[in-house]
């Protein structure tokens, strides 16, 4: 199964030099947000609206390690994928560009 991940070009460059990517999300809230591929746009539109350095990672849940749980969130109303711990970059197999306003 896939989830995706919206990440600014500059995070995503940093990422690249690591094992394992880790978003001050991850020590904020203790998850990664992500989205199926249905929330992708409702969500790039609602968080990331007028940005244009941003990729969208691919990831492929059997390649991840941590817990993955799809909990209700506030601002959309649906539940959406969580992943509890660092990703190993092993687990994205596709990283484009994305344009929210599009």
């Amino acid at each position: 199964m896939l989830i995706y991940h919206l990440i600014p070009k500059t995070d995503w460059d940093k990422a690249k030099m690591q094992e394992f990517y880790s978003p001050t999300s991850l020590a904020k809230e203790g998850f990664i947000h992500a989205s199926t591929k249905e929330q992708i746009l409702p969500t790039a539109n609602r968080i990331f609206k007028g940005r244009n350095d941003l990729l969208i990672l691919t990831i492929d849940t059997e390649k991840v390690t941590p817990k993955i749980i799809y909990e209700f969130s506030s601002g959309s109303g649906e539940k959406h994928p969580h992943i509890y711990g660092p990703l190993s970059l092993d687990a994205v197999c596709e990283v484009k560009i994305f344009n929210p306003g599009c």
